[in-house]
């Protein structure tokens, strides 16, 4: 979610007109995955 918010991701989608955004962080470790939605 971090990378998410300091690349300003957001700002470029809103620019294009997209009104309805879900976020969603996944982190991979070997065979573990993490899963976060914002």
């Amino acid at each position: 979610m971090q990378q998410i918010h300091s690349s300003n991701y957001l700002q470029t989608l809103k620019e294009l007109g997209k009104t309805e955004i879900m976020l969603v962080g996944v982190a991979f470790d070997g065979k573990e995955v993490g899963c976060v939605m914002g």
